[in-house]
């Protein structure tokens, strides 16, 4: 997936779909390695995506539970 071509916000990682047209993406920091970021979901109806969960536990609980 091309970053540039989606406005994906720079720092973060694709983590996963849901196998349609989400995807999801955990938000990082490149200089505080305590930051525990934000994880968006990103689809064609989301203009900058939204915050799915407040952390990667959280969105793996959410996840399990789906």
């Amino acid at each position: 997936m091309d970053r540039r071509q989606n406005a994906l916000p720079g720092d973060s990682i694709y983590i996963t779909t849901d196998g349609t047209d989400l995807r999801y993406f955990l938000k990082c920091s490149r200089t505080d390695p305590t930051y525990e970021g934000e994880v968006i979901e990103w689809g064609p109806d989301h203009n900058g995506g939204i915050i799915y969960a407040q952390n990667f536990v959280s969105f793996l609980e959410l996840w399990i539970d789906r």
